[in-house]
């Protein structure tokens, strides 16, 4: 899957590169994802944006999965990316979404405007999409006219993000923020800690520092907002390094095993490109960045179903399998009903999270069991 390695003469060499590629994406992962999210709750808040609104560019974007689709258009196996984008829609709305329900932090989840807005989009785009599947209606001007899609959509969450950034809230202040529901493993406080009584103190610029900390008090001085959104963009760059290394490996072992383009695309592959945004929304659930999670949900899928999509369609026409269309298309559908109906209740809630995660360990159990035709 990963081109470079494909070169090597021998098998084992492949293997064992993979091998070490695949343990090198899950520490980029794990580290990507928990800078992503304590920086990209900071950058909301001093630029006075909606963290669903900025996160559906960072968190809620797949890029690994635009370079692992490329890849394996170049390769020939336009099977395997169809079945990759399909797979992983499955996989960020009842796999990603559903982990962030089950491991909520002390903050109670909360659905905003934007994220509701936001959610009625992917609707409108997953029923489209589906029922043009469903009828075998995909063809290269469907694929043209999803990426114009896609690029109308990045103008207007850009045009969003411009409006919050030259329109601050009154209350805002950068210098003084507490940036409260981060993690404390945070190597930035953003300047707020606990006195020996317990009282919360905040530093103030005025203070005299010594090697960054405030003396007699051991407080750092918040970093700066051009620090926070340069830990965005590297952490993003981190995971979707990350994602392409899981994904080309996984892929790599699956092929060895034997097994079709279809069944890759659909349960491995799409389970190991959606590996960060399962990570994500884990932590962005535990730290009560209900907007991060929701964004990495909704943002993914759009531009799955658009971009991704319309560059697959782009290279000719597609007509699914029955199977494909019976199930895997039904599951798709299904599942974002559940997602939509969710969010606009409002009804976060841990059972609501274990009854998606099973319905995705069943729909991977069913591709395995139903056979294509």
């Amino acid at each position: 899957m990963l081109p470079f390695i494909d070169h090597i003469p021998s098998i084992g060499g492949q293997l064992a590169l993979y091998a070490a590629l695949f343990v090198a994406g899950i520490v980029l992962l794990e580290k990507g994802a928990d800078k992503l999210v304590d920086s990209l709750a900071i950058v909301a808040k001093r630029f006075g944006v909606s963290q669903t609104t900025i996160a559906l560019l960072t968190a809620g974007a797949e890029w690994e999965e635009l370079a692992v689709v490329t890849v394996a258009l170049a390769q020939g196996h336009r099977d395997l990316g169809l079945g990759n984008i399909v797979g992983s829609c499955i996989a960020n709305v009842i796999g990603s979404f559903s982990l962030g329900l089950l491991f909520p932090g002390d903050r109670v989840l909360e659905v905003d405007r934007s994220a509701r807005l936001y959610t009625a989009l992917l609707g409108v785009v997953t029923l489209v999409v589906g029922a043009l599947a469903w009828t075998n209606h995909l063809s290269k001007p469907l694929g043209a006219g999803l990426m114009l899609v896609f690029a109308a959509y990045v103008a207007v969450v850009g045009y969003a993000i411009y409006r919050g950034v030259m329109e601050p809230p009154v209350d805002s202040d950068s210098d003084s923020e507490s940036d409260s529901g981060l993690s404390s493993s945070s190597d930035d406080e953003e300047g707020l800690n606990s006195g020996p009584n317990g009282v919360s103190r905040v530093e103030t610029s005025s203070t005299p520092l010594v090697n960054g900390i405030i003396p007699g008090i051991g407080l750092r001085r918040p970093k700066s907002t051009a620090y926070h959104v340069a830990t965005v963009g590297v952490s993003f760059i981190a995971l979707s390094v990350s994602g392409y290394l899981l994904a080309g490996s996984s892929t790599a072992f699956a092929e060895a095993a034997g097994l079709t383009d279809t069944v890759v695309g659909l349960t491995l592959l799409s389970f190991a490109t959606t590996l960060p945004e399962k990570l994500v929304a884990v932590m962005a659930a535990r730290r009560g960045q209900s907007g991060i999670l929701l964004a990495n949900t909704v943002g993914a899928n759009i531009m799955l179903l658009t971009l991704v999509l319309g560059i697959v369609l782009c290279t000719g026409d597609v007509r699914l399998s029955d199977k494909t269309r019976m199930y895997d298309l039904s599951v798709l559908m299904g599942s974002s009903a559940a997602f939509i109906v969710v969010i606009y209740t409002g009804y976060l809630r841990k059972w609501v999270g274990g009854l998606l995660l099973v319905g995705y360990v069943a729909y991977i159990v069913g591709n395995f069991v139903i056979k294509d035709v």
